[in-house]
C-alpha cells in the first residue's frame, strides 16, 4: 500500500476500500518491518488532508506516538515523519499531545540518529505552528 500511496488518487482509493484500519493494527501487532511499512504507509497516505483525519480517527496516533518509544531506528524515523504530516491538522495537533507525542519526539532530539533528529525536529514544528 505505501508504494501505491505515492499516487493521489490511490491515496483516496486505499481509504475507500478501508486501508486505514489494517495499517493501524499492524502498527501494533507486526513485526518490526510490517511496523516500519505500515507507519510509512500511513505517513503517504497522510498527504492527503481528508486522510489525516482518517488515520486519527482510526486510532492511528497512539501507536504511532509508542513506536517512537519501542520501535526500530528504521521505524521511529517513519513514525515521526508520519505524526509530523498528520500534525498539520489542528484536530491532530491536540491529539497528538494529549496521546503523549511531545515528550518522546523531544527524547529523539538527545539519542536519534541524525536522521531520526531531523524529522523530529520536523514533527515539533508542525506541531507548534
Amino acid at each position: 500500500l505505501g508504494k501505491l500511496a505515492v499516487n493521489s488518487d490511490n491515496r483516496v482509493a486505499i481509504v475507500r476500500a478501508g486501508g486505514i484500519p489494517p495499517l493501524v493494527e499492524l502498527l501494533g501487532s507486526g513485526t518490526d518491518v510490517a511496523k516500519e511499512t505500515a507507519a510509512a504507509a500511513l505517513g503517504k497516505l497522510a498527504v492527503n488532508p481528508d486522510n489525516k483525519l482518517a488515520i486519527a480517527n482510526a486510532g492511528g496516533i497512539p501507536p504511532l506516538i509508542e513506536l517512537l518509544r519501542s520501535g526500530t531506528a528504521a521505524t521511529v524515523r517513519v513514525a515521526a515523519a508520519a505524526l509530523g504530516k498528520l500534525a498539520v491538522n489542528p484536530d491532530n495537533k491536540l491529539a497528538i499531545a494529549n496521546a503523549g507525542g511531545i515528550p518522546p519526539l523531544i527524547e529523539l532530539l538527545r539519542s536519534g540518529t541524525a536522521a531520526t533528529v531531523r524529522v523530529a525536529v520536523a514533527a515539533l514544528r508542525k506541531l507548534s505552528h
